[in-house]
């Protein structure tokens, strides 16, 4: 897994006009708790983790959260957004242990879609983000699916997911039957999406002219 270094710092105001302050100074407030330790509150540049949460790294990795110089691996818990800015106003970090398996969700990275539409079929995604457990270590940086070889009618099972020794699904160690249930089904698209992608085409025409 590609590394992620946030840099942080303690903080010792706490509260609702603290974090308003730190938040007009280009912080985020965080707190960091876990591992049998004592929960510490930290602040971080609301411009790295923006740039980490656009290139889809805040939440699918390891973050090695550097506090004053301290290092810390951790991953994000909870986030808190503004009701309506595309602003994270809040972050909660959970400590994590090297030798103690992980819990993570990950977006399912969809290859081969072009070969699909050259034979007039479409990917219907059923499930787009699963559940792994494993060492901290053993963490991919993305699963992956192609699906250029696919045919009409034919499915990609949670079970048919390439996934590396030591990691595990979820919801399959909890419910064997998850094992058998659709990831993506590809098809020929249907009557309303025709008529979707007709419009797409129409409106895009008449934005040129």
């Amino acid at each position: 897994m590609s590394k992620l270094v946030l840099n942080a710092k303690n903080r010792n105001e706490i509260g609702t006009g603290a974090c308003r302050r730190l938040r007009k100074m280009g912080l985020i407030p965080a707190t960091l708790y876990g591992a049998d330790k004592a929960a510490v509150s930290i602040s971080a540049r609301n411009t790295e983790v923006t740039h980490a949460e656009i290139n889809h790294k805040l939440f699918y990795n390891i973050i090695h959260l550097n506090i004053d110089g301290a290092l810390e691996s951790v991953l994000v818990k909870d986030v808190q957004r503004h009701p309506f800015k595309p602003l994270i106003q809040h972050l909660d970090f959970l400590r994590i242990k090297q030798n103690e398996a992980v819990t993570i969700t990950m977006t399912i990275n969809v290859l081969g879609e072009d070969e699909l539409v050259k034979k007039g079929l479409v990917a219907n995604k059923v499930i787009q983000d699963i559940e792994v457990s494993c060492l901290p270590s053993d963490l991919p940086d993305q699963i992956s699916v192609d699906l250029s070889e696919l045919g009409a009618g034919d499915k990609v099972l949670l079970k048919d997911l390439n996934l590396a020794e030591g990691i595990e699904i979820v919801s399959i160690q909890s419910n064997e039957e998850a094992a058998d249930w659709a990831v993506i089904v590809v098809d020929y698209p249907t009557l309303e999406e025709v008529e979707t992608e007709r419009d797409d085409e129409t409106e895009a025409q008449d934005t040129e002219n």
